[in-house]
């Protein structure tokens, strides 16, 4: 009903008083788009070239700056991208002048004197100042800023939605990005100009590593010095964000020695800040006059805080996932700083972070991790029941890892574990509640790994599997449940007592198992575990005697996933 009349006012309202009016009709479809994309699809087309015809009539494609079109067209183009994908492409050429254009608008900005502030400058037209001295004022003419932002976040957008067709334009877009990052009059700019940066290599990706090293070098060292300098915690958390993406896509391209060095500096020097902001607010917090109104604005700052160690630590994540051991030796001026984080008295996000990092250390450093077992492997241990969900899901997954990629060195580490992840197993948690059911189920996952990857006549798994097989299923850990059931389902085929029974009388319970892990998500990813269980099951309804008594067990809801899988 509304689509047809606001093509037509779009096509028609053409004269110069009625800008205005049609820029309302593009907010308009693009509102409609953003509601419901599927009502966008067949009008977007010609919707794209009424816009881009307004272009050409435009002074050869160079709209007027004042123009109050712009703003809609450079906020309507990431809706029409993310529904036409490559067919968007075309447009590029003709759209995204006028949104760099918009992108590197530069405010006005003054320093005067406080009386001239007032005589020669009015804020109707957008002039916000703040006192630099007594007789000083720093003013800064806001209009525009709206429109920059918009603009960087629109080339974001084409970035992200793009793909490899935006490729032909990544060099050009990252020269535009790259001083952005340092744009200090508006957060968002930064944010979008940090969050484009790896959307940019990933688009030319294909084109080989030598494009790839080429782009990286152009804003790699702009990108690291921002991580040094943000003053704003929440822009900083995209920063690093930026910095793992890269790396995930960069693999081990761009990354020598002396990169790892300065991207290390960069992490230590923040870790020193995280330590002294906390300090600091120890003393405040103690100070005679202190006003306790004044703690929820110190809880804010530690909130933030915390979130840029867990984009720290993901930055590290990263590095040891293409790196592995041969990070170990950059690692070690960090270590001194996760290890205090580990200590009594921390907060939950230090305890949890520090964590992942040496499950890092475990998982990626492998055998060579043993040098680091003096700094964690006790507090990793204890943390297995630890009051925090978060805590305990770290610690659990650490000792899975040592099980799984330490070797030797670690064996009596995963033995002396076993008690503490027996009890976190069998914690009474909510089901509703998601991440301790994450912890749970790390913990029961650590074990599989255990009994699966330490020699057998270390452990007696006659006393362990029984109790493993009554934690399952697990149903929320995504992570974590390939592994699980890739295990369960080896011990079946190896007619393994301890799980089967005497006689097969555990059959109906795994059968309820897998019931209930087919019945969720948790396996979705995982076609070959599946296929193992369907095999499985196919074998037990082999015999249709025994078939059927199990299935008399079952619920209705299990019954109806059985049905389904085997259909």
């Amino acid at each position: 009903r509304f689509m047809p009349r606001l093509k037509l006012l779009l096509q028609n309202a053409t004269s110069p008083d009625l800008k205005s009016l049609r820029g309302k009709a593009i907010e308009c479809i693009t509102t409609i788009g953003a509601a419901a994309p599927a009502k966008l699809r067949p009008d977007v087309e010609p919707i794209m070239n009424i816009l881009v015809q307004i272009l050409r009539e435009s002074n050869n494609g160079v709209m007027d700056p004042a123009d109050p079109q712009i703003a809609y067209m450079i906020s309507a183009w990431p809706k029409m991208a993310s529904v036409l994908q490559q067919d968007f492409v075309p447009y590029l050429q003709m759209i995204l002048p006028m949104t760099v254009a918009a992108a590197e608008l530069q405010p006005e900005v003054v320093v005067v004197d406080s009386d001239e502030a007032k005589e020669q400058f009015d804020e109707k037209d957008g002039w916000q100042f703040m006192t630099l001295t007594d007789q000083q004022k720093f003013g800064l003419k806001t209009a525009g800023l709206q429109e920059k932002a918009t603009a960087c976040e629109t080339i974001t957008s084409f970035a992200r939605e793009l793909g490899e067709g935006f490729a032909p334009h990544a060099v050009n877009i990252a020269n535009v990005m790259r001083p952005l990052l340092k744009f200090y009059f508006d957060e968002s700019v930064r944010q979008s100009a940090a969050e484009c940066l790896p959307l940019l290599l990933s688009s030319v990706r294909g084109h080989g590593e030598n494009m790839l090293l080429s782009l990286w070098q152009i804003f790699s060292a702009d990108l690291f010095s921002a991580c040094e300098h943000e003053p704003d915690r929440h822009v900083l958390c995209s920063l690093f964000c930026a910095v793992s993406d890269c790396v995930d896509v960069l693999c081990t391209v761009g990354f020598d020695q002396q990169t790892m060095a300065r991207l290390m500096e960069i992490i230590l020097t923040r870790l020193r800040e995280h330590f002294a902001r906390h300090q600091e607010r120890l003393a405040q917090k103690q100070e005679e006059d202190h006003d306790e109104d004044a703690d929820e604005d110190l809880e804010m700052e530690r909130e933030s805080d915390e979130q840029v160690l867990g984009k720290v630590t993901d930055v590290l994540h990263a590095l040891f996932s293409v790196h592995k051991a041969n990070l170990l030796p950059f690692f070690n001026s960090l270590v001194p700083y996760f290890t205090q984080m580990l200590e009594q008295g921390r907060t939950i996000e230090e305890h949890q972070w520090a964590l992942c990092v040496f499950d890092d250390v475990i998982e990626f450093g492998g055998a060579e991790s043993v040098r680091y077992q003096a700094y964690f492997l006790e507090p990793m241990i204890a943390f297995i029941l630890d009051s925090a969900c978060e805590v305990r899901q770290a610690a659990a997954y650490g000792v899975g890892a040592m099980a799984l990629y330490g070797g030797e060195a670690y064996y009596q580490a995963c033995i002396s574990a076993l008690p503490r992840l027996a009890t976190a197993c069998n914690l009474d948690v909510d089901p509703a509640d998601y991440m301790s059911c994450c912890a749970s189920e790390n913990a029961v996952s650590a074990v599989a790994k255990i009994c699966r990857n330490l020699p057998e006549g270390l452990l007696n798994l006659g006393d362990i599997l029984p109790h493993w097989l009554s934690w399952l299923p697990i149903v929320n850990e995504e992570e974590e449940a390939p592994a699980v059931y890739e295990y369960l389902c080896l011990l079946i085929m190896q007619n393994n007592v301890h799980i089967l029974g005497e006689n097969h009388s555990n059959l109906p319970r795994v059968v309820r198992i897998f019931a209930e892990a087919l019945g969720s998500e948790v396996l979705a990813d995982c076609p070959a575990v599946v296929d193992q269980m369907i095999t499985i099951l196919k074998q037990v309804q082999s015999s249709p005697e025994t078939w059927q008594a199990i299935l008399s067990m079952l619920t209705e809801d299990e019954k109806a996933v059985i049905d389904k899988i085997l259909a």
